[in-house]
């Protein structure tokens, strides 16, 4: 008989045909004498089957050749489940539908005896107890406590099993046989299809234009299972409440509640529906996409960080805007995760601390001297945003050649790092991208030579080549993409890896040598470069005013100051207006400034400020300012340095106070221009 792990083992000597004890054990994150034990006892049956069997060569390199009649070790009448298994097992079905725990039924399905399912329930028991859950036995199981507890708990056990019902899996074990026709089973009996959910739900995300990464469309998948099933079964404490989150102003989606209703022939209750979308918003904070969070707010943490890597490296990494759009759209959710505690246990990306620990460690010591994040200890994070850096630091042009799909679930940033680290480091032409959950309906496939992914990929379109690489390329990953038959550009040493390199000489040396090889790299300083606040200012676009009776009189006037000189149109202010009515005064600085800012769309005609001083204070609600800035940004990224000065003098000069006693816009101009060359100096 073969246990799960055994199976596990075989399965990664497969696809590694060539490795060693230590690397096995390291990669499946078990113990390295069990990999010794499993390869003894596979071998064993290997030779009872008359197959080729696992060579054992010295330093511990080990040697598997697949033969085609392998593929029998993996049927059901060689198969036993482990202890391990038997306990997953268990606390899923007695989490999810416990009517089904009869042990006379088990026994026979798992192959062991009723002792040893009672000793099974036994730690399972032990395990809910920690999440202060009580397993209890009167004529049936159940299990009894906490109803949130009970709620989060059964999320994240069938969470960890969705990949199994919405992609096609190419080899599936025993175990996730069994488990994925048991989940299946349940929501049958109570007539939902999960794969017609899924691919439901995966519709409504393309027409509104919403991706989410892959671990947050699982999360959300998982609750709208979950709410289905506590309507289906009228189990009140099942129709899970989203997380509280009220900087998120959510309208119910009609389309997708009614798509839902048909499919699940459910009419769900006023609480149910809010949920539905309370969580699909969530989800979107959850994962690592653009939230509308206070621009000033985020990019001035992102510059500030920014600032202290350039510090500590002498690379400019304000000059690369792949780096700035990337860790625009990880910072926000960063610190909503902070707030929330909410950790993302990305294992992944561990091997970063241990192959570039010093840059690591140089980035942990910016974050740890930058406002908001400074507190930022979690391992995952911090990798996270080496990982960042360290693919600013490899970027070079790129020389298309092969077409390549490139499938990354992680999330936005995350994919555009790896795609230009790609693009970069090879000859390749990336023809689109997208998250693992959409591949199986991507239908442009005649424009693809290959596949890269960061997982393993759904059983579609096998003719065409694929490799699974990690977020950051390493050794294997080059290997796995040569394979492929993709060739590698020259690589430059890393700028920074120079830079230490070049110790030896005194300082103004190093400088000189140090911008030969910036000019060598191809760092140029682009035209028209906005760098401060006044740049994105005129004093045709200063006004100074009395007062206001209310907010909103000041923002269309602040918007008419846009609008009149062609940067927006008129429908921007009543945007920003409708905005700030949803979501509250949050671009209010109390007593301090307000910086009013609409969405990059068609209204924006071309990046700009307007600037008003009010002599009386303007009320947002609570709030009050005399300073009301309006910003029209045409990309979302030119006008980021203008911010970044302006954070930088309210900090270090007496810019607010000036302003309030401006009498003309000129000034008012000639005041911002003195403030800017004092942060300079």
């Amino acid at each position: 008989m073969i246990s799960s792990r055994m199976l596990q083992v075989l399965q990664f000597l497969i696809s590694n045909p060539v490795t060693n004890y230590k690397y096995v054990a390291k990669k499946l994150e078990i113990n390295e004498r069990y990999v010794r034990y499993d390869i003894d006892k596979l071998n064993e049956v290997l030779y009872l089957k008359k197959l080729p069997m696992i060579k054992k060569e010295s330093k511990g390199v080990l040697k598997f050749i697949d033969h085609p009649e392998t593929k029998y070790l993996f049927g059901k009448e060689n198969f036993v489940f482990s202890q391990e298994d038997r306990i997953r097992i268990l606390k899923l079905m007695l989490l999810l539908d416990s009517n089904q725990v009869k042990l006379n039924l088990l026994s026979n399905k798992l192959q062991v005896s009723r002792s040893t399912l009672k000793n099974d329930l036994k730690e399972v028991k032990d395990k809910l107890k920690k999440n202060k859950l009580e397993l209890i036995y009167n004529r049936k199981f159940l299990i009894i406590g906490n109803g949130q507890e009970y709620k989060e708990v059964l999320c994240k056990e069938l969470k960890q099993y969705i990949p199994l019902l919405i992609f096609d899996i190419k080899r599936e074990t025993a175990f996730e046989t069994y488990i994925k026709k048991f989940i299946i089973s349940v929501y049958e009996r109570i007539g939902i299809d999960i794969k017609s959910i899924s691919k439901l739900i995966q519709d409504e995300l393309t027409r509104n234009n919403q991706v989410l990464s892959d671990e947050s469309y699982i999360w959300y998948f998982t609750n709208i299972l979950l709410i289905i099933r506590g309507h289906k079964e009228f189990i009140n404490e099942t129709v899970l409440k989203s997380p509280k989150n009220s900087s998120l102003s959510v309208e119910v989606n009609t389309r997708l509640i009614e798509s839902l209703s048909k499919a699940t022939n459910i009419d769900f209750f006023e609480q149910e529906k809010q949920s539905i979308c309370e969580l699909l918003s969530y989800a979107k904070v959850y994962g690592n996409l653009r939230v509308q969070e206070d621009i000033m707010y985020v990019e001035a943490v992102v510059f500030q960080l920014m600032e202290k890597m350039t510090e500590k490296t002498a690379v400019n990494f304000h000059e690369d805007r792949i780096l700035i759009d990337g860790l625009l759209n990880h910072i926000g959710p960063l610190i909503k995760r902070l707030h929330k505690k909410i950790d993302i246990g990305e294992k992944s990306f561990s091997y970063v601390v241990k192959e570039y620990n010093s840059f690591f460690n140089l980035v942990k010591e910016a974050v740890s001297q930058t406002d908001i994040i400074n507190e930022l200890s979690n391992e995952s994070e911090l990798a996270y945003i080496t990982i960042h850096f360290l693919s600013s630091l490899k970027r070079l042009k790129s020389i298309s050649m092969k077409r390549v799909l490139l499938v990354c679930g992680y999330g936005y940033g995350t994919s555009v790092i790896l795609k230009e680290t790609l693009m970069n480091e090879f000859q390749i032409q990336i023809v689109d991208v997208l998250p693992g959950y959409l591949l199986s309906n991507y239908s442009n496939w005649e424009e693809i030579d290959c596949v890269i992914s960061t997982k393993e990929i759904p059983n579609v379109n096998l003719y065409i080549p694929q490799a699974i690489v990690s977020p950051i390329l390493t050794q294997k990953d080059y290997e796995e993409i040569r394979k492929l038959g993709i060739e590698k550009k020259r690589v430059i040493s890393h700028y920074y890896n120079i830079k230490q390199n070049l110790s030896f000489l005194n300082d103004n040396d190093r400088l000189r040598v140090l911008n030969v090889i910036k000019q060598e790299f191809g760092y140029q300083e682009p035209e028209n470069k906005i760098v401060t606040f006044s740049h994105m200012l005129d004093t045709q676009r200063i006004k100074i005013t009395s007062g206001y009776e209310s907010w909103p009189n000041a923002v269309k006037d602040s918007c008419s100051l846009l609008s009149e000189k062609g940067f927006v149109d008129s429908e921007y202010g009543e945007q920003i207006i409708k905005d700030i009515k949803t979501l509250g005064s949050y671009s209010v600085q109390d007593k301090k400034f307000v910086l009013l800012h609409g969405r990059a769309d068609k209204n924006v005609k071309k990046s700009g400020m307007s600037l008003i001083i009010s002599k009386k204070p303007v009320h947002f609600e609570e709030k009050q300012t005399n300073i009301i800035i309006c910003l029209s940004s045409k990309d979302n990224k030119e006008h980021i340095p203008a911010i970044t000065s302006f954070v930088r003098m309210i900090k270090k000069t007496n810019l607010l106070n000036l302003l309030k006693t401006a009498k003309t816009p000129t000034e008012a101009m000639i005041m911002i221009k003195s403030c800017e060359v004092e942060i300079c100096s």
